[in-house]
């Protein structure tokens, strides 16, 4: 039975993919590297950590910048470039009540910061409906390890089994399969669809799906 839903965040309740990229090409600008050519899907969907840690080693950054330092600066790159699109999904908002009027619980699972990811979420008005909200400060290890998606369901008091994952990365789906929950793939276009046929839901949009579509599943 659906007793939880777990959202991812970027892409997923934030159309931010965009913006981080733009984010990242302006301070790494700073520190005379050009990452525009790179190959992008490499990338996809890391933690910023780990982001940081391969651009370092890619482009032998030698000055003294921290990962907290960088972190901050993409994140005031990102909000300015994101002020008109900071806003609430109405059929999001539907999903969430549909959920809460039926007793099922909702968190966010994502491998955002915590302060990034609270600015976010309050913008687009789902920060205060979470019942549970998990970002990459809370576990050691980041997606494809299940321990974000488990943690979330520790947090909701939930049985992984009985848990909704709504991701749309390769790594999040793969997530949620190891820790055995079912997902549902917000289909994007980095991916191929091939590459998500262990998802028991694709959609593109909030507006393709409803609560009864995640509750069949089950």
């Amino acid at each position: 039975m659906l007793k939880a839903i777990i959202f991812d965040m970027d892409w997923v309740l934030v159309n931010s993919t965009w913006s981080i990229r733009k984010s990242f090409v302006k301070v790494f600008e700073q520190y005379g590297v050009d990452i525009q050519q790179s190959d992008r899907k490499k990338y996809l969907w890391r933690s910023l950590a780990d982001q940081f840690k391969m651009r370092k080693e890619e482009y032998n950054i030698k000055e003294d910048i921290t990962l907290e330092e960088f972190r901050e600066k993409a994140l005031a790159c990102q909000l300015e470039f994101m002020k008109e699109d900071l806003k609430s999904d109405p059929f999001v908002q539907k999903l969430i009540q549909e959920a809460k009027d039926k007793w099922i619980k909702i968190a966010v699972a994502t491998s955002s910061s915590k302060k990034r990811a609270i600015i976010m979420l309050k913008s687009i008005w789902v920060y205060e409906h979470l019942d549970a909200f998990v970002t990459c400060e809370d576990v050691e290890k980041s997606k494809p390890n299940p321990d974000i998606f488990l943690k979330a369901a520790e947090l909701l008091g939930t049985d992984a089994k009985d848990c909704m994952v709504i991701e749309d990365a390769l790594n999040g789906i793969q997530a949620a399969k190891s820790a055995w929950m079912k997902s549902a793939w917000k289909f994007g276009q980095d991916h191929t669809k091939e590459e998500f046929g262990m998802a028991e839901i694709v959609f593109e949009n909030f507006s393709d799906i409803d609560l009864q579509d995640l509750e069949k599943v089950f």
